[in-house]
């Protein structure tokens, strides 16, 4: 068994100094090799998310369909998972699992509706100051996917977007090489209400 190494503040402190940020951060020879396969070229990581980028402003979802196979092997024409699937994916799991999401979910929820967020205003004999809390109209969330399943992310991102009052709620996951999103991360989405998902992963997710 390896031991856990436990750093002082200081230590701490040097070592994130000395982490350079992502953009100055050099390629391996793998990744180059990796991304001169993929496009043509050692594109660095800014480089790679900006062409993304470009690429899926320019054509949509026929970029994001291409970025999806070509990173996560995942065809699919459709990329929207319908809010009936949301809500079968919740049915179909096993009672002891569907009940430890819906106890996670409800505290969840719990702690935030006890979360101070109302708008307030101060009046004194010079004016009044205060503050304005309006909840965003729609939001976007994005769930980690691949070999591992995060359905916790999922309700953590979207239940305090519900109970501050956002009105539509969005949920973007990558999907296996067979098109599909782990049915886990599906049910969790129906039970903090989520309106809409997106079976797309990676730079052409967030895009």
């Amino acid at each position: 068994m390896s031991a856990i190494r436990i750093l002082s503040s200081e230590e701490a402190r040097r070592s994130i100094l000395q982490r350079k940020p992502l953009d100055e951060t050099a390629l391996t020879p793998e990744m180059a090799e990796r991304n001169r396969h993929l496009f043509g070229e050692a594109l660095t990581p800014d480089q790679v998310a900006a062409k993304i980028i470009r690429e899926v402003r320019e054509t949509g979802d026929e970029a994001v369909k291409r970025y999806s196979l070509l990173f996560d092997g995942a065809a699919s024409n459709e990329l929207k998972v319908e809010h009936n699937d949301l809500a079968a994916a919740l049915e179909s799991l096993p009672e002891e699992i569907r009940k430890a999401f819906e106890t996670s979910a409800d505290r969840i929820r719990a702690f935030h509706e006890k979360q101070p967020a109302g708008s307030w205003i101060h009046w004194d004999e010079d004016g009044g100051v205060g503050q304005m809390v309006r909840p965003l109209a729609r939001v976007g969330l994005y769930v980690p996917g691949g070999q591992a399943a995060y359905p916790s992310s999922l309700l953590m991102a979207a239940i305090p977007a519900q109970v501050a009052g956002v009105e539509e709620i969005v949920v973007t996951t990558p999907a296996n090489q067979d098109g599909k999103v782990d049915p886990v991360v599906l049910a969790a989405a129906h039970l903090a209400g989520v309106d809409a998902g997106y079976k797309v992963g990676g730079v052409q997710a967030i895009a």
